[in-house]
């Protein structure tokens, strides 16, 4: 009968003693652990003498060899190995404390030695946690999980800080073990989302409103709280060189692990993450961006790298807020709302007017800004190159110049010349060359003329000038005097004929508007002394008939009178009024002068003149008919 196959924490074993009678112990005891030091890791040398690098390479083959011998034990010597053994855990933080993350100045190797001495010690390490977090390794090697959850908390095998740094150290390449790694721990000790909850806030200083850093002499960082803004424009270049590095470390290390474990996403969440990720996004990022492209730095490389750090974080903290948006808020309802709305409104067609809108609103100032903000940093590039970047990269200057700085440009803009210039712009016509005015070309027209007479141009009365002199200024009457001469010549008789126009010269006009030919305009008019030609009409001041000479002769001295300073009487001696008349008279019963009673006659006559003047007339002719009673 086979027996009962037990998890190790409820085994036991028994071992010779060395006095000679056996003993039975636990399987997890701390008198089976091997004597054997493990030592703590050192990262490589920068530039450093053959004598470093050698030492560092026989101090990476102690650690490769140790980690190798450790996973090379069976299941109960492992874990009482790794339960007891002080020096291995030792080894263990050192590395994930010291070794380098992607964008670390030391992350490249000095010589391909020492990159193959950093592969090996990096495998073995990861083996190391990856069998440390697996309670069941077979049907027959296995602990309780409950049990396994204790050992690994109340050890500090694993804790909140070593997670994260596995997720950023190991997490390309591994996602897939990394997740499945978390799931386990988390599954089998809960007391780790307690931690996580705990620590939160902490990382949450890290994205705070207010300056979270401080460079004392140790390179130590505390937490302090003066503003963000005050201290990005006066702290030193060391400090700002520690706080992009520490924003870039800590961005890179948060994104790594809620990208390997989504399901700590409503744990941050929980804590308001979000929301105070952008305004630390919002606030802070621009300042810190704002002291990096205008410090001077003696190393130009240094800056160079800065920059790209900062691009970096900012990158993450997007990709961040994303994971947050996806899982803690997107993911829930997709099965709900959004799903029925899906089938009816696709979700990726309003995404693309979105998308749309937001690809016209970049105007010409932002424009001209991020072009600015990029040649501050890469001045020996060209504007022309720039743009094409800039439209290749949805007008992102961040996304460009780290593609610039990490040499990943797509391969239609590697292909380009980086001092190309920009391309000259159309110059659209002016407005004021394509204006047509009445007053073009005239004495006063400053769109065509440099100089304007300005003595001509003045607002009320001139400086120096009196009353008297305004009113005897007559040049504006002497400009007239052509013009009415014309009415000096008066003829007795114009034949016209039928449909043909003469102006004043006697020329014929063939472009005359013939809108009054049809019309008989002024052929009705109650003016009997006024002369009508049908068909037909005179211009400029012609008489045609002798009835009118002394009309058009008044006319003719009444203009003389208007352009000329004489009094009327030298003017025009032979003019003569009509005396008023004196048809009113005297009150009746007071008698009437021989005058009155003369024009009172006059008047009784002049009824007869045609019209309808003849009423009289007309009366006596009825009367005499006998149409009217006497």
């Amino acid at each position: 009968m086979a027996c009962a196959i037990v998890p190790l924490d409820e085994q036991q074993v028994t071992e010779p003693s060395v006095v000679g009678k056996d003993r039975t112990l636990p399987a997890l005891h701390p008198d089976r652990k091997e004597e054997r030091c493990f030592v703590p890791y050192k990262p490589p040398p920068e530039d450093g003498s053959p004598a470093q690098v050698e030492e560092f390479l026989e101090h990476a083959k102690f650690i490769t060899e140790d980690l190798e011998w450790l996973l090379a034990l069976p299941h109960d010597k492992f874990w009482c190995q790794v339960v007891f053994d002080e020096t291995l855990q030792k080894c263990l933080d050192s590395y994930l404390r010291h070794a380098s993350r992607g964008l670390d100045p030391a992350g490249l190797p000095c010589s391909p030695a020492v990159a193959e001495a950093q592969r090996h010690i990096h495998r073995a390490v990861f083996m190391t946690f990856l069998r440390m977090a697996t309670h069941k390794e077979s049907k027959e090697n296995f602990l309780t999980p409950s049990v396994f959850g204790e050992i690994i908390y109340e050890n500090f095998l694993f804790d909140i800080p070593k997670i994260l740094d596995l997720c950023v150290l190991f997490g390309k390449g591994n996602t897939q073990l990394l997740h499945k790694m978390i799931e386990n721990i988390f599954t089998q000790q809960p007391g780790y989302y307690s931690d996580l909850d705990e620590a939160v806030p902490s990382v949450l200083q890290v994205i705070s409103q207010e300056i979270p850093l401080d460079i004392k002499a140790s390179t130590k960082l505390r937490l302090i709280s003066l503003k963000y803004n005050t201290y990005s424009c006066v702290c030193a270049p060391q400090d700002l060189l520690d706080l992009v590095l520490y924003l870039c470390d800590s961005t890179t290390t948060i994104h790594a692990f809620l990208d390997i474990y989504p399901p700590a996403c409503s744990t941050f969440q929980s804590h308001n993450f979000l929301s105070r990720l952008v305004s630390f996004y919002e606030s802070a990022v621009p300042d810190i961006e704002k002291a990096v492209r205008k410090r001077n730095f003696t190393d130009k490389s240094l800056k160079e790298d800065l920059w790209k750090r900062m691009c970096h974080s900012c990158k993450r903290m997007v990709e961040v807020a994303h994971l947050l948006l996806q899982h803690s808020c997107l993911q829930p309802i997709l099965e709900g709302f959004l799903s029925d709305y899906d089938e009816q409104f696709p979700i990726a067609d309003d995404i693309s007017l979105l998308q749309q809108g937001a690809a016209g609103s970049l105007g010409a100032g932002e424009l001209e800004s991020l072009l600015s903000s990029i040649r501050e940093l890469l001045p020996d590039l060209g504007e022309g190159f720039l743009l094409a970047c800039l439209q290749e990269y949805d007008y992102s200057s961040e996304l460009v110049i780290n593609n610039i700085l990490e040499d990943r440009l797509a391969p239609g803009l590697d292909q380009l010349d980086r001092a190309m210039p920009r391309a000259p712009k159309e110059e659209l016509p002016p407005v004021l060359s394509e204006r047509s005015n009445v007053f073009d070309d005239d004495e006063f027209d400053v769109f065509h003329r440099d100089k304007v007479d300005m003595s001509r141009i003045w607002k009320g009365r001139r400086k120096g000038e009196s009353a008297q002199e305004v009113l005897g200024d007559k040049q504006h009457i002497d400009a007239q005097r052509d013009r009415y001469r014309a009415y000096e010549n008066v003829v007795d008789e114009v034949m016209v004929e039928p449909g043909a126009v003469y102006t004043l010269d006697g020329d014929y006009d063939d472009e005359y508007d013939d809108t009054y030919d049809v019309n008989q305009v002024g052929a009705n008019d109650l003016d009997g002394d006024s002369l009508t030609i049908t068909g037909s009409c005179l211009r400029g001041p012609c008489v045609a008939s002798t009835r009118n000479l002394d009309r058009a002769f008044r006319r003719t001295q009444l203009a003389l009178v208007l352009t000329s300073s004489l009094p009327v009487s030298a003017v025009c001696p032979s003019f003569r009024p009509e005396p008023a008349g004196s048809v009113v008279g005297k009150p009746k019963g007071q008698g009437q002068t021989q005058e009155t009673l003369q024009d009172r006659r006059k008047k009784e006559a002049s009824k007869g003149r045609g019209a309808n003047h003849n009423r009289r007339n007309m009366a006596d002719r009825k009367r005499n008919k006998g149409m009217i009673p006497s």
